[in-house]
């Protein structure tokens, strides 16, 4: 991973939307915890879950808390399908870093357990790592109702 002190400027990247997506979320980070010593990693190569965890658990002295705004689908949907096997390796991993008082925070995507799929198809398709036991989901939802004026 790329370290940095301050948050990175991807707001113009319009190459790489998921880097302008985590420099709002870091942003955030930093405006509601201000003068909290904040250290932002990017990943320039993809952001592998397990190398991760590996990562963070290789640190001398990690931080106590990590946000992840990262997700894809995991049964199908928008993002993909992930095999049982990958998804409770991630989550034995995140409890490791439980057990050490390391706090996961991650994104929850932006359509709830939809996906972005329409209501008609009624299956759930929860984004991932949100949805793993061991880590603390934080976001928002969408709810389109075509019969309210809000």
């Amino acid at each position: 991973p790329v370290r940095s002190a301050t948050p990175p400027n991807v707001a113009n990247d319009t190459a790489n939307p998921a880097g302008v997506e985590a420099s709002l979320d870091v942003q955030y980070i930093m405006a509601t915890g201000a003068g909290v010593p904040t250290d932002v990693y990017m990943y320039e190569h993809g952001f592998k879950l397990l190398a991760f965890a590996d990562y963070v658990l290789g640190l001398k002295d990690p931080p106590l808390v990590w946000s992840v705004s990262y997700g894809e689908g995991i049964n199908g949907g928008i993002g993909g399908r992930q095999s049982v096997e990958a998804v409770r390796a991630f989550d034995q991993e995140m409890q490791k870093l439980a057990v050490l008082g390391i706090s996961v925070l991650v994104s929850s995507g932006d359509s709830g357990v939809y996906d972005r799929i329409i209501f008609e198809d009624f299956e759930f398709h929860p984004s991932y790592p949100a949805c793993v036991p061991s880590v603390t989901a934080v976001g928002g939802t969408t709810w389109d109702d075509p019969k309210s004026s809000s």
